[in-house]
């Protein structure tokens, strides 16, 4: 079941310091969207807040109609530091998710269901092995799986590929595309955390480009390039190289001239 996804007049401080100001932005079910901006500019709280680990000062969040009042199960969480259980092996931090997920269900389905979800990005054998004996992207393929595992309308994935190698983060961005475009994939929504243009256009169908002090949106990009997108495909594509020059000018340009844009065609 898709979820739309409404964020109006947003604030947040932190102490008294504005993180946020003003957001506003609307995704419809399996829209898959990129916050982009420099660090500092308030990208990651706004995700937390989605979340509901954090409260707004002003503003809502609503999620399928309904506001969100704190966690829940129908938002998948991907961090950039794993955040899977060290004394658990990659099967049993899926096990454990899927018991927490759907407590009704037996532990054999369980099991079962998390060899399958590992299967989906390429882990078949890392089953029964603890993250510290997986690499970094290993680690972080299995973080994917188990939120695609519990299968939430909404994944919320904060710089997943951040820390990784260049090569890495080009396999991890296929194998993330590849599962949204499943046809169980595909009818997530998804909000992704990243300070990369390129990143940002090959995965979103539309980059919402913050500015900071404080964290305001600059412009709204629908990425109107065909899918399936490669690296490859979109160097040479004339939209591409103009939705990239277009958010590049946008996130060089000083951020007290220029005030809250709307969508840039």
């Amino acid at each position: 079941m898709t979820k739309r996804v409404e964020i109006e007049n947003l604030s947040f401080a932190y102490r008294g310091n504005p993180v946020l100001r003003s957001v506003n932005i609307t995704a419809e079910g399996g829209d898959f969207v990129c916050l982009l901006g420099p660090s500092g500019c308030g990208k990651s709280t706004l995700l937390r807040l989605i979340a509901g680990l954090e409260r707004p000062d002003a503003g809502s969040i609503r999620i399928g109609g309904a506001a969100v009042a704190g966690p829940g199960l129908d938002r998948g969480v991907v961090f950039q530091d794993y955040s899977l259980f060290p004394w658990l092996t990659a099967g049993e931090n899926l096990v454990f998710a899927l018991e927490q997920a759907f407590p009704g269900r037996r532990r054999r389905d369980h099991v079962e269901d998390a060899r399958a979800q590992l299967g989906r990005v390429h882990l078949e054998g890392a089953f029964d092995k603890l993250p510290s004996q997986l690499s970094g992207g290993m680690r972080q393929r299995v973080a994917i799986a188990r939120a695609f595992a519990t299968d939430p309308p909404l994944l919320l994935m904060d710089e997943p590929f951040g820390a990784l190698d260049a090569v890495t983060r080009a396999h991890l961005q296929e194998h993330l595309l590849a599962l949204w475009q499943t046809p169980s994939g595909a009818a997530k929504t998804v909000f992704f955390v990243t300070h990369d243009v390129d990143e940002a256009i090959l995965l979103a169908s539309t980059v919402v480009v913050l500015g900071a002090n404080p964290g305001r949106i600059r412009g709204v990009f629908d990425i109107d390039v065909e899918r399936p997108r490669s690296r490859q495909s979109l160097q040479s594509n004339p939209r591409y190289l103009a939705l990239r020059a277009a958010m590049v000018d946008l996130l060089y340009e000083r951020s007290d001239d220029a005030g809250d844009a709307g969508t840039l065609q």
